[in-house]
């Protein structure tokens, strides 16, 4: 999901669900905790999570660890804005169900690239 300046909340209302966040330099509260951008977090039953702008960027990204279960327009859940085709605008209240949610991964970001074999040679 791409999130603009106006910032998300949402709220699991069951189970586990796994969540990373990327792009701009945008806050991201979850309980007591607080976190930038480029976080792997597990969201459970009852708790929130905030998603606001900080210090720079205009977008970030939320990626669920699961299928959002949505309707889908040429094969995507993306949603074309002016047509409202695809998955729908998140609108205050929306309930969004999320099939084979997992938790997060494991993953420690920022993660360290290598080129690929025969472009040179990686920096530390």
């Amino acid at each position: 999901m791409e999130i603009s300046l106006g910032g998300l909340v949402l709220e699991c209302l069951s189970g586990r669900l796994g969540f990373a966040v990327a792009g701009g330099g945008f806050l991201v509260d979850h309980g007591d905790c607080r976190r930038g951008s480029w976080a792997t977090v597990t969201l459970a039953a009852g708790e929130r999570l905030a998603i606001r702008p900080g210090l720079w960027g205009s977008w970030c990204y939320l990626a669920l660890a699961g299928r959002l279960q949505v309707p889908t327009w040429l094969c995507s859940a993306s949603t074309h804005a002016l047509s409202g085709f695809g998955g729908g605008r998140l609108v205050a209240g929306r309930q969004l169900e999320v099939a084979d949610a997992g938790p997060a991964s494991r993953a420690k970001f920022p993660v360290r690239s290598s080129p690929a074999p025969g472009r040179g040679s990686a920096s530390p």
